[in-house]
């Protein structure tokens, strides 16, 4: 299938090439999708997963962008933000065993030094690249919901906006954290679907690419057994929600879910994941809304 149509189907109102990707926190894979960027001509590249980029440069993002051909835009925590905070979320586990009874008093001031030391875990972590050459026609936007009656910043989504043929425009990056279907379907409601509305309030169009680590519906394909109905995408993807899923529009009758090509397309001891693929694959594979 031609990038054309896809791209067509995907926004609705002209052609934009948008790209969809999880780099998996390796940061290296930001210059390789980079460099395909400029060379398959791709207006906007939604990266999740970025991660920690760096524990010893005091400001990792601003020497990944010097590196950057194209413009890029982070929603990712620091090393030292997401270090304090893992060691508070262990502090208040050892806390809750200790008053249990499940630990006593000297194994609970011992695995409290070492979870000053502790390895930090890179989660989640957002970004958007866009082409140098659209820069100027392109608004990113920081994205906010509402918890307990105040707005609160979202670390899972980030948004892009542009006018293309007169239309506005926005693109919305997204990660859900893979914690069951139950997180994923709160995430939905509570942060990914009033941007949703408040765009289509505006008479937006609206495109959606994430990493939903969620499906709409059980399919027969070999995946993993966590990936179940799931209401909230199926929310927006109804009459209601007024979205639809790019990859069954343009392959209707395929059987897979719309990430798994990527998979089937590695070819061991020659090239492996992003580099394995040609640009028709890349335009393909990805999963939008």
């Amino acid at each position: 299938m031609p990038e054309e149509v896809v791209v067509s189907v995907v926004t609705g109102c002209g052609l934009l090439n948008i790209v969809s990707a999880n780099i998996n926190q390796v940061s290296a894979q930001l210059l390789t999708i980079n460099r395909l960027m400029t060379k398959r001509n791709w207006h906007i590249l939604l990266v999740q997963e970025t991660g920690v980029i760096s524990k010893m440069d005091p400001n990792p993002h601003v020497s990944i962008c010097g590196s950057m051909h194209n413009n890029i835009f982070f929603n990712s925590l620091h090393f030292n933000h997401l270090q304090c905070k893992q060691y508070h979320a262990k502090m208040a586990d050892l806390t809750r065993a200790h008053e249990n009874g499940d630990i006593d008093l000297l194994q609970f001031n011992t695995q409290s030094q070492l979870a000053r030391g502790r390895h930090v875990y890179p989660s989640g972590g957002l970004a958007i690249i866009i082409n140098k050459e659209i820069m100027d026609r392109v608004q990113v936007h920081c994205t906010h919901y509402i918890s307990k009656n105040r707005p609160k910043h979202s670390k899972h989504t980030m948004a892009v906006s542009l006018s293309i043929n007169d239309h506005m425009t926005c693109v919305i990056n997204g990660y859900s954290p893979a914690t069951g279907i139950a997180s994923v379907n709160q995430w939905v409601s509570k942060c990914l679907h009033p941007m949703v509305e408040e765009c289509q309030a505006h008479k937006w169009r609206v495109v959606v690419g994430s990493d939903f680590n969620a499906a709409p519906l059980p399919i027969n394909h070999s995946c993993p057994d966590c990936y179940k109905w799931c209401d909230g995408l199926l929310g927006l993807l109804s009459a209601e929600g007024g979205l639809t899923d790019s990859f069954w529009t343009v392959h209707p009758t395929s059987v897979e879910f719309s990430w798994c090509r990527l998979v089937k397309c590695r070819r061991p001891g020659i090239q492996e994941g992003l580099e394995a693929l040609n640009g028709s694959d890349m335009d393909l594979v990805m999963s939008y809304l």
